[in-house]
């Protein structure tokens, strides 16, 4: 997974990091041999730009790659990546 913030905003970059680090321990607790090393980044994106809260755009993977796709197919690992990021967002 990688997380984007508006290049301006601080507070979106904060949360960002803070979703990036929860999603890292997760893996480290539960998927143990597989590794994490998403990224975050500021990007130029309009969605992010145009936002008036504090905007992270969170890129699961890529469609055209098999690995991402049995990852995102199975309903237990979309649940499993929402209730992190929804940690991540509470613990902000």
């Amino acid at each position: 997974m990688f997380f984007y913030h508006s290049p301006k905003s601080n507070t979106g970059k904060k949360l960002a990091i803070t979703l990036r680090n929860t999603i890292e321990k997760k893996y480290a607790q539960h998927q143990k041999s597989r590794g994490y090393s998403g990224t975050v980044k500021a990007r130029n994106l309009h969605v992010l730009r145009k936002t008036n809260p504090v905007a992270v755009f969170i890129e699961l993977g890529n469609i055209r790659n098999s690995k991402d796709q049995k990852r995102i197919i199975l309903e237990d690992n979309r649940q499993a990546v929402a209730n992190w990021l929804t940690e991540g967002l509470i613990n902000e």
